[in-house]
């Protein structure tokens, strides 16, 4: 089989799993999150700090392309 319809042929159903996937992530945020209203606004500060490292983790390695492989090979093979 040639790689193109390969790859389409495993997209469709990885699609199909990650629209699940965020749905579901949304619905579990909005039922956890208006219980806890109150403690959201008390920590604001904590939670924005947070949320701004967590951008800075998955972002910053796509600006630097970062292989990751590369950095598993060359730490296996230090002298």
């Amino acid at each position: 089989m040639p790689r193109a319809l390969l790859v389409e042929h495993h997209a469709a159903p990885t699609l199909d799993i990650l629209l699940g996937y965020a749905m579901a992530a949304m619905a579990i945020g909005l039922a956890l999150g208006y219980p806890a209203a109150a403690w959201s606004k008390q920590h604001a500060s904590a939670l924005s700090n947070l949320t701004t490292a967590g951008v800075f983790l998955i972002i910053f390695p796509m600006m630097v392309n970062v292989r990751f492989g590369a950095l598993v090979k060359a730490g296996r093979n230090l002298k």
